[in-house]
């Protein structure tokens, strides 16, 4: 499954980075990828093994706020 997320907060390619390997360390977390123009993380990912809960969580852990 692939959904993308708002992360309004993404300022910078350091933002950017920081989101991807956070996403990419989850299991279930095929791929992610983050775009500092548009403030969207694609996340494609197994839903058997991951939600979009814990997905929201990792990237709210590293202090951004997100919208799925």
């Amino acid at each position: 499954m692939i959904i993308d997320v708002v992360v309004p907060g993404i300022h910078c390619t350091g933002c950017t980075g920081r989101i991807e390997r956070i996403l990419n360390k989850q299991e279930g977390v095929t791929s992610a990828k983050a775009d500092v123009n548009t403030k969207l993380v694609t996340v494609d990912f197994d839903p058997a093994v991951i939600d979009t809960a814990a997905i929201r969580s990792a990237i709210e852990r590293l202090g951004f706020t997100c919208e799925i």
